[in-house]
C-alpha cells in the first residue's frame, strides 16, 4: 500500500506542476512525408506560435502516425480509440528482452509472467493462462494461434531490434479486426526494409541463463527499386526457480525456461506505376515451459511457426494474401507427446477513399483454418473452417471539431454463424488542444477448434461411462459491450495528459461445464458472465530535449457473475485493481547516453486461498556510444530483487542482470 501511495503521490505532483496542457508524443520517430500526406494536421497551426517563439521545441512535436484504430494512417491525436504507442526510442532504451515486458508501461495492460519465458497479456482485465480476449499482430498479421486460443509471446518470430514501434488500442475492435479483437488489439510493426539499410547485430549475456544474440541486414538490388532485409537471431532465458518435476529432463539439465531460433525476410519493391510490393516470410523454433491452466504443473510446449505474407499496394488500394503454418509438440509428465500441426490462410482486401467529409475504408476477407494432429489423440478429428468477413468504416468530419466515427463488420463462422459488430465515436474539441471523446462498441471471440473438437476420454471398467474432457461444435461466440469516455489534452508543446473511463459487459465465456460428477465429465459451454470498469490516466513530460518521463495509474474492478462468480472466479482476480507506472526515457547522442528507467507497481491478488504481489519492479537500462557504430549497455529487470509472484501458482520472479554490445555499420 505504501508503494501504491508512493505512485499516486508522484502522479499528483506532476500534474499538479505540469502548467497548462499541451500535446507531446515523446520519443516517436518522423515518418517519410509520403506516409504522412493527407492526414489531417488541425494541431499544427495551434503550436506554429509557440515553435516560431521557441524552435527547440520541435524536438517534442514529432506526433506518431497510428494505423491500427482506423486501418489507415492518422495522427495517435485523432484515433477514434485509446491508444497508445511504444516508440523505437523507447524499445531500444528499454534493456527488455521481451515484447510483454514492454507492455508493462502501457496503462490499462495486465502483464503476468508465470515462468521465465511464459507471459500472459490482457488489456482491462481476465487475464489468465492461455489468456485470449486480445487480438495480437505483426505487421496487421494475427499471430493468434486458433488451436489454443492464445500467443506463444517468447516464441514470435519477431526480433526487438527489429521493431519500429508497437500501437496498443484499448478496447473492443472487432468492427475492423474481426474475432479476438475483444479486449484490444496490440500490432507490432517491423521496420521495413528501407529503413532497415546497412548492418546492425547485437549479443547480450546475462544472469540466470539469459542469452540474446541477432543480426539485421538490409540492401537494395540494383536501381530498380527492390530493398531487402534479412535478420537471424538466437534467444535463451533461464528459470526463475526450480521446475516440477514433471518437466523434460532436457530442459531440466541446461536450466532453460525457454529457447528460441528465429529468421526473417523481407522483400520489398516500389514499382515506376506507384504500387508496391511486399513479400514476408520466416520461421520461429521455440520451446518454452508454460502454465495451460491453474493446476500447479508446467508443461514443455515446443512451438515451430513459420510464415509467408505477400502485400500488394497502390494509391487506395491494398490487398494482402498470407499463410500461418505452426507444428505444436506438447509433452506432459507420464503421457506420450501430441503432435499438432495448424495452417491459417488469409486473403484480404482494402480499399479507402475521401468523399466530401467522409473518410470511408470498406473490405472484405476470406480465411481458411486447418488443424491435424499425429502420435496422440487430441482431437476427435481433422477439422477444417471456412471464414468469411466484410467490414466498412465512415469518419465523417460534422464540423471542424465534431467528428463522427461508425464501422461495422459481418463474420461468418463454419460452426458459430453469423456475427455483427460495430463500433460508433463522437470526438469534439472544444480547442484545437482538447479532445473528448466517446464510444461505445460490441466485439466477439470465436470458439476454437479445442474447444469445440477437444476429445480426452478415457476409458473406466463397466459399466462406468468414459472420464474425460470434450469439445462442444454448438458453442456460441464470447461477446462483450463495452463503453469509454476519453479525455485528451495538451498542456503545453512539451507535455500531454489523458484520462479515460470505461466501463465492459463480457457475455458468454467458454469454460469447462462438468456434465457428470462421478465419474467426471466435462464439455465446453458457453457460462457466466462479467463487468469491468475502471479508469486510466497518464501524463507525459518532455522534460529538456534529452530526457523525457511518464507515469500513469490504471484502476480496474472486475466482477464475475453466474458461474464465473461461483466456480470460474480465476479468471477475473488476477487482474489486479491498482497499476501505476512512472518512466523516463535518455536519449543524448551528443553526449552518447541513451537510457530507461521504469517503476511499475502492481496490487496484490487473491484468488481463493491463494494470493500474489503486491510488488513493484526496477526496471532500466544504461548505455554509453563506443566509437561511431557500437553502444555497450547493462539492462536490469527487478533490480531491488524482491521475489514475488506474478501468478498465484507460478515462479518466484527473481533479479535479472545482463550486459550487452549492439553494433550498426
Amino acid at each position: 500500500m505504501r508503494a501504491f501511495q508512493s505512485f499516486a503521490l508522484v502522479i499528483a505532483v506532476i500534474v499538479t506542476t505540469a502548467g497548462q496542457l499541451a500535446p507531446v508524443h515523446v520519443g516517436a520517430e518522423e515518418l517519410p512525408a509520403s506516409e504522412t500526406a493527407g492526414l489531417a494536421t488541425h494541431t499544427e497551426e495551434s503550436l506554429e506560435a509557440s515553435i516560431l517563439a521557441a524552435p527547440e521545441l520541435l524536438l517534442f512535436q514529432e506526433i506518431p502516425i497510428v494505423v491500427t484504430a482506423s486501418r489507415i494512417e492518422e495522427r495517435v491525436t485523432e484515433a477514434p480509440a485509446s491508444v497508445t504507442v511504444i516508440t523505437r526510442q523507447q524499445i531500444l532504451s528499454s534493456g527488455a528482452i521481451s515484447i510483454p515486458d514492454l507492455l508493462r508501461m502501457v496503462p490499462g495492460v495486465d502483464v503476468m509472467q508465470s515462468t521465465g519465458a511464459n507471459w500472459e497479456v490482457s488489456i482491462r482485465g481476465v487475464i489468465q493462462p492461455m489468456s485470449n480476449k486480445a487480438l495480437v499482430l505483426v505487421d496487421g498479421r494475427t499471430v493468434y494461434n486458433d488451436l489454443y486460443a492464445s500467443v506463444n509471446w517468447h516464441g514470435l518470430p519477431v526480433v526487438l531490434e527489429d521493431i519500429e514501434r508497437i500501437e496498443i488500442i484499448r478496447g473492443p475492435l472487432s468492427s475492423l479486426w474481426g474475432a479476438n479483437a475483444s479486449l484490444g488489439v496490440i500490432n507490432i510493426i517491423t521496420r521495413s526494409a528501407a529503413q532497415s539499410q546497412g548492418t546492425s547485430a547485437t549479443a547480450a549475456w546475462g544472469t540466470r541463463g539469459t542469452v540474446r544474440a541477432n543480426v539485421i541486414h538490409g540492401g537494395e538490388l540494383g536501381d530498380r527499386g527492390i530493398r531487402y532485409k534479412l535478420s537471424a537471431a538466437r534467444e535463451e532465458v533461464g528459470q526463475w526457480t526450480a521446475y516440477r518435476p514433471d518437466a523434460r529432463e532436457g530442459f531440466i539439465g541446461d536450466r532453460k525456461a525457454g529457447a528460441a531460433t528465429k529468421a526473417n525476410l523481407a522483400v520489398e519493391w516500389d514499382r515506376r506505376d506507384g504500387s508496391n510490393w511486399t513479400l514476408h516470410a520466416g520461421e520461429s523454433e521455440s520451446g518454452a515451459l508454460i502454465f495451460i491452466d491453474y493446476s500447479a504443473t508446467q508443461r514443455l510446449w515446443e512451438e515451430d511457426v513459420k510464415y509467408v505474407s505477400l502485400d500488394y499496394s497502390k494509391d487506395d488500394l491494398s490487398v494482402r494474401a498470407y499463410w500461418n503454418g505452426t507444428r505444436i509438440d506438447y509433452s506432459e509428465y507420464e503421457l506420450p507427446t501430441a503432435t499438432v500441426y495448424t495452417d491459417l490462410y488469409n486473403l484480404e482486401a482494402l480499399k479507402s477513399q475521401t468523399l466530401d467529409k467522409h473518410a470511408v475504408v470498406y473490405g472484405a476477407s476470406y480465411r481458411r483454418k486447418a488443424v491435424g494432429q499425429a502420435n496422440f489423440r487430441l482431437l476427435d478429428d481433422a477439422h477444417r473452417q471456412h471464414l468469411w468477413a466484410a467490414y466498412v468504416e465512415d469518419a465523417y468530419q460534422a464540423s471542424e471539431r465534431t467528428k463522427l466515427v461508425l464501422s461495422a463488420r459481418y463474420d461468418r463462422h463454419p460452426l458459430a454463424g453469423g456475427r455483427v459488430s460495430g463500433r460508433a465515436t463522437a470526438m469534439y474539441s472544444p480547442t484545437p488542444r482538447q479532445t473528448l471523446r466517446l464510444s461505445a462498441a460490441n466485439a466477439f471471440r470465436s470458439p476454437t477448434f479445442l474447444e469445440s473438437y477437444l476429445e480426452i476420454s478415457i476409458p473406466l471398467p463397466p459399466p462406468l461411462p468414459p472420464t474425460g474432457v470434450w469439445g462442444n461444435t454448438g458453442l456460441d461466440y464470447e461477446g462483450i459491450t463495452a463503453y469509454d469516455l476519453e479525455y485528451r489534452a495538451e498542456l503545453s508543446p512539451r507535455t500531454s495528459a489523458d484520462l479515460c473511463v470505461f466501463y465492459n459487459e463480457l457475455q458468454d465465456f467458454i469454460l469447462y461445464d462438468v456434465i457428470l460428477d462421478v465419474p467426471r465429465q466435462q464439455q465446453f459451454a458457453n457460462l457466466g458472465a462479467a463487468r469491468a470498469r475502471g479508469a486510466e490516466v497518464e501524463v507525459r513530460r518532455a522534460l529538456s530535449p534529452v530526457l523525457s518521463g511518464f507515469a500513469n495509474y490504471t484502476y480496474l474492478s472486475v466482477e464475475g457473475v453466474g458461474a464465473i462468480e461461483d466456480r470460474h472466479d480465476s479468471l477475473v482476480k488476477h487482474a489486479p485493481r491498482h497499476k501505476a507506472n512512472l518512466g523516463f526515457t535518455l536519449s543524448d547522442p551528443d553526449r552518447g547516453l541513451n537510457g530507461s528507467l521504469l517503476l511499475s507497481y502492481r496490487d496484490k491478488v487473491v484468488v481463493r486461498d491463494q494470493s500474489a504481489g503486491p510488488y513493484v519492479l526496477v526496471n532500466g537500462y544504461v548505455g554509453k556510444k563506443i566509437g561511431d557504430n557500437a553502444e555497450a549497455g547493462i539492462s536490469f529487470f527487478n533490480l531491488a530483487n524482491r521475489k514475488h509472484q506474478q501468478f498465484t501458482r507460478g515462479d518466484y520472479i527473481g533479479r535479472r542482470i545482463m550486459g550487452s554490445v549492439r553494433w550498426e555499420f
